[in-house]
């Protein structure tokens, strides 16, 4: 642990701190910005359910396993050459969606703290996830919509009450304190 001098007192700066700066004010954190932290959450539980779904349909059945899990197909038990590979690329995106499930828990704790990194990682990089899911799976037909819809409509969800709740206008009589605040200082 740190310590400071000041005159001729030793501090620890983790535990006085605040006693030498003064306290910290952090602004409140709007209850759009915490239901958008809620939907990211959400958004990574449902893509942890469904990467380990995948993960434990290639561990009980090999590769026919993991791509019934992901497509809801029901596929031959011997799996020819190409069929094998696509069960192994598919074992593969389950266990980088189980990453992206996790970013997406963080995220949510990030946002509901009112941090905007958490907002921009959420936005940015779960959003590439749920458009290449879309554009690959979705749109040709491998997956239904039906089946499909849950994850996009979290991930539009979140991003739009976190980004209101962020970066949304701040409340009149906030502003008007400040303003007047600073003309009497």
């Amino acid at each position: 642990m740190q310590e400071a001098t000041i005159g001729e007192q030793t501090v620890s700066r983790r535990e006085d701190r605040a006693r030498i700066e003064g306290p910290v004010a952090r602004p409140a954190v709007s209850r759009l910005t915490r239901a958008g932290a809620v939907f990211f959450l959400l958004w990574g539980l449902v893509h942890m359910v469904v990467a380990l779904a995948g993960i434990l349909g290639a561990v009980r059945s090999g590769a026919t396993g993991v791509l019934s899990a992901a497509t809801g197909a029901t596929l031959p038990a011997q799996p020819g050459h190409v069929l094998g590979l696509a069960g192994a690329i598919a074992l593969c995106l389950s266990i980088d969606l189980a990453a992206f499930a996790a970013l997406g828990v963080w995220v949510g704790v990030m946002v509901w703290r009112g941090r905007q990194m958490g907002f921009w990682l959420g936005a940015v990089i779960l959003g590439t996830a749920d458009a290449a899911f879309v554009v690959a799976l979705v749109f040709p037909g491998h997956v239904s919509v039906a089946n499909g819809f849950l994850g996009p409509l979290l991930y539009v969800l979140a991003v739009a009450f976190s980004a209101t709740g962020l970066f949304g206008r701040r409340d009149r009589s906030v502003a008007l304190m400040a303003h007047t605040s600073h003309i009497r200082a």
